[in-house]
């Protein structure tokens, strides 16, 4: 969609051919650049079920309709079941809720910003990866990991719904043929939270990454349940300059020209966009 709310080309956002094997790659925007390039990141799943527990940052040009890795990201743990027998089986893959996982986003000019931590350390850091592949890498930081207690579930199965939630894919095979469906959702409001498995403690950020007009990225951070919303700010050194708090459910999810806009929701689940002035 346009400026002026014109539609233009509509796209599947399978890419490639689905046979065993094969990975997955669904082009599923994490962010733009100023040329157009749409970011995305690997489903890090093959047709078979096969499961990675790391994927890359891919660039799809939509005008060549050529696909680069810019990037490697650490993905967030998930589980894999398989039921069926021979020449009829399904898999079925689960994110593990709250476990560690890299962050990323991009800049305008296509770099690419990653948040990483190794898990265990309680430290984390931000990297750059510019388009010609050199990465510049910031200093390590200090974090006390939060742990997770029923308020954090909660808290997280509310956020799901807020943001529509993520995708599950179920793949099929049936004589041979391979079938992959793709819904999503949040979980309801009655959801059993001790159906998940869940880590001891939340990790260190979130993984979708803003990066503002000046080129500083927006890292959110992982709070105790009922804190206020903390964004760390790193430059285009990987240095972190400032952190700031948000009032209360209150969400980054988009910059203008010295503003960034954020997003609340109310107890009646409406949703209110507002603006603020840069920082």
């Amino acid at each position: 969609m346009g400026a002026d709310l014109s539609f233009g080309d509509t796209r599947t956002y399978m890419l490639g051919a689905f046979q065993m094997g094969a990975p997955i790659m669904l082009a599923i925007p994490q962010g733009v650049d100023a040329s157009g390039g749409i970011y995305f990141q690997g489903f890090g799943m093959s047709a078979g079920g096969e499961v990675a527990d790391s994927s890359q940052v891919l660039r799809y040009d939509l005008e060549t309709e050529a696909v680069d890795t810019l990037a490697s990201v650490k993905l967030i743990d998930r589980t894999r079941r398989t039921s069926g027998g021979a020449g009829n089986q399904n898999v079925s893959i689960s994110p593990i809720p709250l476990s560690p996982a890299d962050g990323w986003g991009v800049a305008a000019d296509g770099r690419v910003v990653a948040a990483r931590s190794v898990p265990g350390s309680a430290e984390f850091w931000g990297e750059w990866i510019a388009p010609d592949g050199e990465v510049t890498r910031g200093p390590g930081y200090a974090y006390s990991p939060v742990d997770i207690g029923r308020a954090e579930m909660e808290e997280w199965r509310d956020a799901q719904a807020e943001t529509g939630g993520g995708m599950t894919i179920q793949v099929e095979q049936s004589n041979g043929d391979f079938d992959m469906r793709a819904s999503r959702g949040g979980a309801p409001g009655n959801d059993d939270l001790d159906r998940y498995e869940w880590p001891d403690s939340k990790p260190a950020f979130f993984q979708n990454i803003a990066v503002d007009p000046t080129g500083r990225a927006w890292v959110r951070r992982h709070t105790a349940a009922g804190d206020a919303p903390a964004y760390d700010l790193f430059d285009g050194s990987g240095t972190r300059t400032a952190t700031i708090e948000l009032p209360m459910e209150r969400r980054v999810v988009a910059f203008g020209e010295g503003v960034v806009y954020v997003v609340r929701m109310d107890e009646f689940d409406l949703q209110y966009l507002e603006r603020y002035g840069l920082p």
